[in-house]
């Protein structure tokens, strides 16, 4: 277990909310002026509660960060989809939502971009599968429910913590393995959002695992510096992302170096996609299933008032491949 390296988390230290009594149903009741039985009836979601009774409850459980002790209703907040649907979107709401129901927790979808539902009912807790930053720099102001992201930056003041892949274990073997190839030129795909975390975290570790190799390290963002790396003799090209979008393995066979032989291409795997694409002989995957494990288990753990709880990374999954299963064409 490790925490978010310091240096990328740049939310201002907030008042801290750790060890404050726990919240209770006659609580509420007494700072809204009605009946325990009222609270209790909005927040189990019935109708017999009045419009602005029921919201004068929901915003003071809110605010201090109430939750029940069973039959926990919980939030999955997800990206917001656009034209194409990401593969590690899916895979990861499927990890986590098998998770989630073998522990007996009832969940929404709600998108990072609608979530005026936080509001509408009670939630007692949240998992954010985004990347991009905005959701846990800004769930303080929303909400004072506990939130366990994936993937995403955490922040211990406000009852935020995170699941991430160890990016830095991955690195670390992806070069090791260059290295012992005989590669000593190697491009970097850096086209991910500069506030996705697990981007910011690869592209740091690769930077500084080939400065310790001795290797010669080559970040770039468009096409056409892809180009001029091929033109320079690179032999090797990391994409740091699961590759669904095969525009930019059609430019690199397009440009005449062929897919392992001359160019080895290194991305995360997709199944049904990567084992199709004449690749390298190095297998990298998020191991989505411990993942969503490991997080549904530190929200566990907040839930029931747990100190000095820590962010967790979960390796990922690296092998060889087995040299039958490279097709050399």
């Amino acid at each position: 277990m490790k925490q978010n390296e310091p240096e990328l988390n740049s939310l201002p230290f907030k008042k801290r909310r750790i060890g404050r009594k726990k919240a209770t149903v006659r609580e509420i009741a007494r700072i809204v002026g009605c009946a325990h039985c009222t609270v209790s009836r909005a927040l189990a979601d019935e109708s017999c509660v009045a419009n602005e009774t029921r919201a004068q409850i929901l915003k003071t459980a809110r605010e201090l960060g109430y939750t029940r002790q069973h039959g926990n209703v919980l939030a999955v907040l997800i990206p917001s989809f656009h034209e194409e649907v990401c593969y590690y979107d899916t895979r990861m709401l499927c990890s986590l939502s098998r998770a989630l129901d073998r522990e007996g927790f009832s969940f929404e979808l709600i998108p990072e971009n609608h979530l005026r539902p936080l509001n509408e009912k009670h939630i007692d807790g949240a998992f954010s599968l985004c990347y991009s930053g905005g959701i846990a720099r800004k769930w303080s102001e929303l909400n004072s429910i506990p939130l366990v992201c994936i993937n995403d930056f955490a922040y211990h003041t406000d009852r935020i913590y995170s699941v991430c892949s160890d990016d830095q274990q991955a690195m670390r073997e992806i070069i090791h393995y260059l290295r012992e190839r005989g590669h000593r030129k190697i491009g970097y795909c850096d086209t991910l959002p500069a506030k996705n975390l697990n981007h910011l975290r690869r592209r740091k570790f690769f930077l500084e695992f080939a400065e310790e190799f001795s290797l010669a390290a080559f970040p770039v963002r468009t096409k056409d510096e892809i180009a001029g790396l091929l033109d320079k003799g690179i032999t090797a090209l990391i994409c740091p992302f699961e590759m669904t979008d095969l525009k930019l393995y059609q430019f690199l066979k397009q440009s005449g170096r062929r897919i392992p032989q001359e160019l080895e291409l290194i991305c995360w795997d997709v199944p049904g996609i990567t084992e199709h694409l004449n690749l390298n002989g190095l297998s990298v995957e998020q191991d989505f299933d411990r993942l969503a494990e490991e997080s549904v288990a530190l929200f566990k753990h907040v839930m029931a008032g747990r100190h000095n709880l820590r962010d967790i990374s979960v390796p990922y999954r690296i092998a060889r491949r087995n040299p039958a299963e490279i097709r050399m064409k």
